[in-house]
C-alpha cells in the first residue's frame, strides 16, 4: 500500500488576480493547466506519482484554501499565500503558492444617524454605523456598529403625537428620504458617498379647519385628498416650515389666511415658523359686502392690516319731483385683528308718502299733510353698537342720503361736505342740519380735509368723497352719477402687516 508523501503545485493563473469588474475570484483547474505549463503532482513513498498532466489526478480531489479570494484581500504590492491539500489513506500532503490580489474595491461608507429631537435606546442622540455594499446582490451589510430605529427598538418613540417616517438628509424632512434600512441600499450603490448624516424624520399632524367653510385648493397629493372637507389633518415633518396650498371656501365671505385662533387673533401661518408638534390652523375670512337689513351688522377685523372702505348712501323717494341721489365715500384705514366695527346700511326713501317712509339710518319723513318722497338713509361705519339713532359720535365714515322729491321740485343730492339743496330747503353741513324740506345730507370721513377727526382716533388715508351729483363708482364696478341703486357698504383687505 503506497502512501502520499509530497505535493507539488505549479500555478500558472493570473498573478495578480486582477478584475476591476468583480469583487471575488474562485480558483479553477485552468489556473494549473498543463497545456500552459502548470500542474499538480502527488508523489508516493514508492516513487510513483499521480498528476493533472497524466490525467490520474482529478481537480475535485484537491482542497484549496482559500479557494476564493475577495476584494477585501487585495494585497497591493504584497502577495497572499494559497495552500493546496491532497488527502489519501489518512495522510494529507500540501504545497503553497503566493499570488497578488487586485479586485474591485467594496464601497465602504459611514452613516451618522441623528435622532433629531428624539433619542436612541442608550440615551444618545447620534448613532454611527459603518456599512459595506455588496454589488453582486445590490445590498448593504453592516461592518461596524448596530443599525437602530423605532421598529427594532433602538430608537425611542416620541409619543402618540409623533410618527417615525424613516431618515432624511435634511433635519426638516426636505432632503432625500430613505424610509427604512432597505432603502439605504441606494446610498451603498452611490460610490461617491463616504460619510453621510441622516436625520430621523418625525411626522406630526397639522390640522386645517375651514372655520365654517370647506377646504379648497391644494398642491400636494395629501392636500388635494382633503379638498371639500370641513377639517383635515395632514402629516408634516417636524422642523418643516409651516405652509400650505390649501385655503378656505365659505359662501359670501372672502378668505384671508390661516391663523392659530378661530377669531384671527393668534399667529398667522406665514409667521408661525417651524412645525414642532401638533397644531391647528383656522381659515380666516371677512364679509366684504353689506346690504340693507334694517339693523346694525358687525364686521370683525380678521387680521391686522390696511383696509379699503367704500360706502354708498341711499336715494330719496320720488313724488312729482325726483329724490336726490346718494353720496359716495371711500378711504383706507388701519385696523387691528379682533376689532369689531358696526355697519349701518341705509335704505332709500319711499315714494309718494305722507308723514312716514323715511329711509333707514337718518332719512327724513315728509310732512303730515300732502304727499312727497321721503329722505334716503345714510350708510355709515361706527365703533359703538346701538340703534341707528344712538352713538352717532362714534361714526368714522358716513355716505349721505339724498332728500325726498316733492310736489313742487326735486330733492337735494346727498352731499360731500355739504348736502345738496332741495326745492324746499338747504342741505346739511358738517356742523348743522339742513334747513327746510328736501335737502340732502352731508357725508363724513375721519381725517378727510374739512372733516373733524373722530374721537375714536381712527383716521383714513387716500380718502375720497363724492356728492350725489358727481360721477362715482358703482358697487358692481361701473360708474354712475350719484347713487340710486340698493345701498351698500364694502370693506376689503388691501395689505396685511
Amino acid at each position: 500500500m503506497r502512501i502520499p508523501v509530497s505535493l507539488e503545485v505549479v500555478y500558472v493563473g493570473d498573478d495578480p488576480v486582477s478584475d476591476q469588474s468583480a469583487v471575488k475570484y474562485t480558483f479553477n483547474q485552468n489556473d494549473f493547466a498543463p497545456r500552459k505549463g502548470g500542474d499538480i503532482i502527488v508523489t508516493y513513498d514508492d516513487g510513483s506519482t499521480i498528476s493533472l498532466s497524466e490525467g490520474t489526478l482529478k481537480f475535485n480531489q484537491l482542497t484549496i484554501s482559500p479557494d476564493t479570494v475577495y476584494n477585501t484581500m487585495n494585497s497591493g504590492n504584497d502577495r497572499i499565500p494559497v495552500t493546496v491539500y491532497y488527502s489519501e489513506k489518512g495522510r494529507t500532503v500540501s504545497d503553497s503558492f503566493r499570488v497578488g490580489v487586485d479586485l474591485k474595491l467594496i464601497h465602504k461608507f459611514q452613516i451618522n444617524f441623528d435622532a433629531n429631537g428624539g433619542s436612541f435606546a442608550d440615551g444618545s442622540s447620534r448613532n454611527t454605523v459603518m456599512f459595506g455594499y455588496d454589488e453582486s446582490i445590490g445590498s448593504n451589510f453592516v461592518t461596524s456598529g448596530v443599525y437602530k430605529d423605532v421598529a427594532n427598538g433602538g430608537l425611542n418613540s416620541r409619543g402618540e403625537s409623533y410618527t417615525f417616517s424613516g431618515w432624511n438628509t435634511a433635519f426638516d424632512g426636505s432632503g432625500i428620504q430613505y424610509n427604512d434600512l432597505t432603502a439605504l441600499n441606494a446610498v451603498g450603490a452611490d460610490s461617491g458617498v463616504s460619510v453621510l448624516t441622516l436625520y430621523a424624520n418625525w411626522k406630526t399632524n397639522v390640522t386645517f379647519d375651514a372655520n365654517g367653510g370647506t377646504l379648497a385648493g391644494g398642491v400636494t397629493d395629501a392636500e388635494k385628498a382633503v379638498v371639500g372637507k370641513a377639517s383635515a389633518a395632514i402629516p408634516y415633518s417636524v422642523n418643516q416650515t409651516a405652509a400650505t396650498g390649501l385655503y378656505g371656501n365659505r359662501a359670501n365671505f372672502t378668505y384671508v389666511l390661516w391663523n392659530t385662533k378661530a377669531d384671527g387673533t393668534g399667529t398667522n401661518i406665514e409667521d408661525y415658523g417651524k412645525i414642532t408638534g401638533p397644531v391647528i390652523f383656522y381659515a380666516i375670512y371677512y364679509q366684504s359686502d353689506y346690504y340693507y337689513t334694517g339693523a346694525p351688522q358687525t364686521y370683525r377685523v380678521p387680521v391686522t392690516g390696511w383696509y379699503k372702505v367704500q360706502l354708498w348712501g341711499a336715494k330719496g323717494g320720488n313724488d312729482t319731483g325726483t329724490g336726490g341721489k346718494g353720496a359716495y365715500v371711500s378711504g383706507e384705514i388701519h385696523l387691528e385683528a379682533g376689532t369689531n366695527l358696526y355697519v349701518y346700511v341705509g335704505a332709500p326713501g319711499r315714494d309718494n308718502v305722507t308723514g312716514t317712509g323715511a329711509g333707514y339710518n337718518g332719512g327724513a319723513n315728509p310732512g303730515s299733510s300732502g304727499w312727497s318722497g321721503a329722505g334716503g338713509g345714510a350708510t355709515d361705519i361706527r365703533t359703538v353698537y346701538g340703534n341707528w339713532n344712538q352713538n352717532l359720535n362714534s361714526r368714522i365714515a358716513v355716505a349721505a342720503g339724498g332728500g325726498g322729491g316733492g310736489a313742487n321740485g326735486n330733492g337735494g343730492y346727498g352731499g360731500a361736505l355739504v348736502g345738496g339743496s332741495g326745492t324746499g330747503g338747504s342741505g346739511g353741513t358738517q356742523t348743522s342740519a339742513g334747513n327746510g324740506d328736501a335737502g340732502g345730507g352731508s357725508s363724513y370721513l375721519s381725517g378727510f380735509d374739512g372733516c373733524v377727526t373722530s374721537y375714536t382716533g381712527y383716521t383714513f388715508r387716500n380718502g375720497d368723497m363724492l356728492a350725489g351729483n358727481q360721477t362715482m363708482p358703482t358697487p358692481e364696478g361701473g360708474t354712475e352719477v350719484g347713487h340710486s341703486g340698493a345701498c351698500r357698504a364694502r370693506i376689503q383687505l388691501i395689505s396685511v402687516d
